[in-house]
């Protein structure tokens, strides 16, 4: 500063903030935090960390809890990083009663059972139906568009649309786990959120129907989006041979090798997850479409298929109603 530099200082522990190794570096450091942890899956990005434990006994996953959290704090004490305990969250992902399960402490700091947590964006709660993520993405959509709308009288028809696809087609983030919520009133307020932009964005009153808009080619419908974004994951899953780990049962046939066998499901919740809706929008994609290895040319194919499809099904919905 002012053509002077600061002494220079040995640095005994942590990394430089904002340098442009600080976070490779980190990532090395931390990388060995689950060493000797056999009871649980570990999932870390950066330095959030989230373990996943499972058993039908109820004093068989206590026991692995507490094991694989003393050997965690292990692992990080001999790091000299300290758990965060203010923030670390107990999510008991079932039909049980939190209450009824033991107090799982961390040194001497108890941790209270939740009904919901939130990881790397994503609000997860203990009934997996991601009512409450679909909510927080519906009030932030409602938020933008508000904004936009107040200075929509200021500004042109173009930057109206890219203020509208940063602000509020961006909150799809992640939708290939949350978009198959089980509620459809909350469904059909999120599917509002895309009508109230091109509102916006052509200058049309409220309550003026949008559907021409949907299906001339020009916006991709949300329906689209989310269809695209849960083929794009299956596709991901083939290509990396990791479909089986999914239970997205391989059907091998002469004819169309990528499919998807379909399970039997008797409850809503299965029968509008990835494993059984999003087989099948894989399954109705074209055979050729479904062997492509590119994946941003699998993109682009499947999304003029599924909007193809989208424009025909709507159009004969309109015909229909005419009649």
């Amino acid at each position: 500063m002012r053509n002077g530099f600061s002494d220079w200082l040995p640095l005994t522990s942590g990394v430089p903030q904002g340098s442009l190794l600080g976070p490779l570096l980190f990532l090395v450091y931390v990388n060995d935090i689950a060493k000797s942890i056999n009871n649980s899956k570990v999932f870390s990005y950066a330095h959030d960390t989230a373990l996943y434990f499972s058993s039908n006994n109820k004093n068989d996953l206590i026991s692995k809890v507490k094991t694989d959290l003393t050997q965690l704090i292990e692992n990080l004490n001999s790091l000299s990083l300290k758990v965060n305990v203010s923030k670390t969250k107990l999510l008991l992902i079932s039909n049980c009663n939190a209450n009824d399960f033991p107090d799982v402490k961390i040194g001497k700091e108890t941790l209270e059972p939740v009904n919901e947590a939130d990881y790397l964006g994503v609000t997860i709660d203990k009934g997996l139906n991601f009512k409450s993520q679909m909510q927080k993405v519906i009030n932030r959509m409602a938020f933008a568009n508000s904004t936009i709308s107040h200075i929509s009288k200021f500004i042109n028809k173009s930057t109206k649309a890219l203020l509208c696809n940063a602000l509020v087609n961006s909150q799809l983030y992640c939708s290939t786990v949350w978009q198959y919520c089980t509620d459809r009133t909350l469904y059909k307020r999120f599917l509002r959120q895309q009508n109230w932009s091109l509102r916006i964005i052509e200058n049309r009153q409220n309550r003026q129907s949008v559907q021409d808009l949907k299906t001339n080619g020009n916006y991709i419908p949300f329906e689209v989006s989310l269809d695209v974004n849960s083929v794009k994951f299956i596709h991901k899953l083939f290509m990396l041979n990791e479909y089986q780990s999914y239970n997205l049962q391989l059907a091998l046939r002469q004819k169309d090798i990528l499919s998807i066998q379909l399970q039997n499901c008797r409850i809503d919740s299965f029968r509008s997850s990835i494993q059984h809706r999003g087989a099948m929008i894989w399954n109705s994609l074209d055979p050729p479409i479904r062997k492509i290895k590119s994946p941003r040319i699998f993109k682009v194919k499947a999304r003029e298929f599924l909007l193809r499809k989208y424009i025909l099904n709507s159009k004969s919905i309109w015909c229909t109603r005419c009649i």
